[in-house]
């Protein structure tokens, strides 16, 4: 099994100086990337305006009211603020604030979207488990096809 292992690495050293060398031949250097800085003034504000109103949004466990809420939401904030800020900023710092928002719901609080605990299987989409149990089928494992047990 060692031996396997050992020959595996030895095979795959070969590769990787290939692509070395292949690099080094391009020219290509190291590329430093720097993440643009925030407008903190604009956060901020976008913040203010519409934290309160997702975290409300995202208690409603239906869907198509939930988005309709948001949207409503985005598209207020956008139009009072896109008179002095750029519309995709504003957008983007709305679509980080709702991550944000729902991760933490998530982790901390346990709640999804929907209302589920983290545990709670929907009824909607059981998961396989649930659904090879109650149709006795077993799920391959590329997920197309099913085998009966």
């Amino acid at each position: 099994m060692l031996g396997a292992v050992l020959f595996g690495h030895e095979q795959m050293q070969v590769a990787i100086n290939a692509i070395n060398e292949f690099a080094q031949a391009a020219g290509t250097g190291v590329v430093e990337w720097i993440a643009p800085e925030a407008n903190a003034e604009l956060v901020g504000l976008v913040t203010e305006e519409v934290e309160v109103g997702i975290k409300a949004a995202y208690t409603i466990a239906e869907k198509l009211v939930r988005q309709e809420h948001l949207k409503n939401i985005r598209n207020a904030v956008v139009e009072k603020l896109s008179i002095n800020y750029a519309e995709k900023d504003i957008r983007g710092i709305i679509e980080h604030l709702e991550y944000r928002i729902v991760r933490n719901a998530i982790l901390n609080e346990g709640k999804r979207i929907d209302g589920r605990a983290l545990g709670q299987e929907s009824d909607l989409f059981p998961s396989e488990r649930v659904y090879a149990k109650k149709h006795m089928v077993l799920p391959c494992l590329h997920g197309v096809k099913h085998k009966r047990w």
